[in-house]
């Protein structure tokens, strides 16, 4: 008797989901589910910018950083929003928030000063000091400038919860920092694709036979 027990038990510890490439639950059709805000999000990296943190909803970013200007975004279900500076007042870093569903996804932060040569270079220590050396990347952006092809050098750093890559523009010299939610990001996708598979399937339901 004791034996049986035993090995029910070993059979239901086993029985646990299986997962899909990118952490997505396939067995039973879970979908991923984000930490809770300000709660285990920060493992190395920000789980999102100063007090917003990923999943927050527009409302959210207005009550917290101020003015907002929502920009048209060509995607399912992402709108886009610019801080406002305040009249008068003098920005060092303009963020820009993607939502989507209502849901902070990613944001970039763009760095009002042109930094080259030494300062450029200690603004990047400064950056792997907190963080750590990043994964470095140079690619092209698709864009040209009097024929000159625009570069943007990458440096990748990721943790659980977040993907965070700083950008520099070789052409512009501008600097930028870049953060997706991991999770959500992983939610988007497998939610979409479930959508889009009940899409096909009641077209195909809807296609009379007889």
């Amino acid at each position: 008797m004791r034996l049986t027990l035993i090995l029910a038990l070993l059979a239901v510890l086993g029985a646990g989901p299986a997962l899909a490439q990118g952490g997505l639950t396939i067995a039973n059709q879970e979908e991923p589910t984000p930490p809770r805000p300000g709660v285990g999000g920060d493992a190395e990296l920000p789980a999102g910018f100063k007090e917003i943190r990923w999943g927050a909803s527009a409302e959210i970013l207005m009550a917290v950083r101020g003015g907002m200007e929502r920009q048209p975004v060509v995607g399912k279900d992402v709108t886009l929003y610019i801080e406002q500076a305040p009249p008068g007042a003098a920005r060092r870093d303009i963020v820009h928030y993607r939502l989507w569903r209502d849901q902070l996804l990613e944001l970039r932060i763009h760095y009002q000063d042109t930094l080259v040569g030494a300062e450029a270079h200690q603004f990047l220590r400064r950056v792997e000091k907190i963080y750590g050396k990043g994964k470095h990347g140079r690619a092209k952006t698709g864009e040209s400038v009097g024929g000159v092809d625009v570069i943007e050098e990458s440096w990748q750093w990721e943790d659980p919860f977040t993907v965070q890559v700083l950008i520099h523009n070789t052409m512009s010299r501008e600097w930028s920092m870049l953060r997706r939610s991991k999770v959500l990001e992983d939610r988007r996708v497998y939610t979409e694709a479930r959508e889009a598979e009940s899409d096909q399937t009641n077209k195909i339901n809807q296609i009379p036979i007889d």
